[in-house]
């Protein structure tokens, strides 16, 4: 965040620069110069601030694959309210929830960044084959999805696509949001200290 803070310091001095120095052109010109410098400034502030927006949900989703692979969905909010849907080889089937609080959240966050999320493509191997130095079928997807209040972005990894440029910090990720959020614990082992939220008492859809 504080490298953000300082990317918009620094356009908002730029643009308070270019709007002093036209100031100083000719007449003539005045006219033509000020709206270039205005276009420039509201693209400097439009993606400063895309740039600074911030999430509020985080998800992860794993499909099942041909073997006894599990299949769920994780969802984060920005409060640390945690919910998980197992539906294919988890000891925890259906929907679960727990509240770990909102330092959860930015610890996940942060980690987004770590890793180099926001730079990644859109698709590892679903659609995108040729990415993939080695491919086998019937393996199973991974997708991350980090949504704020106006768009949204998802990265899908299908799991027999290997030997990409970003393979291993994908993974690594994907591996470390689940060691962060106890995920292994709903999948491998029964439950007691979570609540199952039957279909009644669920209001919630996973998007």
């Amino acid at each position: 965040m504080q490298r953000q803070d300082f990317i918009l310091q620094t356009e908002a001095s730029a643009c308070r620069s270019a709007l002093s120095w036209k100031h100083k052109e000719k007449k003539a010109t005045e006219g033509m110069t000020t709206m270039k410098y205005l276009l420039v400034c509201l693209l400097l502030i439009c993606s400063a601030v895309d740039a600074k927006e911030k999430p509020y949900m985080i998800k992860l989703v794993e499909s099942a694959c041909y073997g006894s692979c599990p299949g769920y969905e994780i969802v984060l909010f920005e409060d640390g309210v945690f919910l998980f849907n197992g539906f294919a080889y988890t000891e925890a089937k259906g929907l679960y929830r727990d509240d770990l609080g909102p330092d959860k959240f930015t610890e996940i966050e942060n980690l987004l960044y770590d890793y180099g999320y926001f730079n990644f493509v859109d698709d590892y191997g679903v659609k995108n084959h040729q990415i993939c130095s080695a491919r086998w079928t019937d393996d199973s997807q991974a997708r991350i999805t980090v949504y704020t209040a106006s768009q949204s972005k998802a990265v899908k990894y299908y799991r027999g696509c290997r030997g990409f440029k970003d393979e291993s910090m994908l993974i690594a990720l994907i591996d470390v949001i689940k060691h962060r959020l106890s995920v292994n614990e709903y999948i491998n082992s029964k439950l007691t200290g979570h609540k199952n939220l039957s279909a009644e008492e669920s209001v919630f859809v996973l998007p």
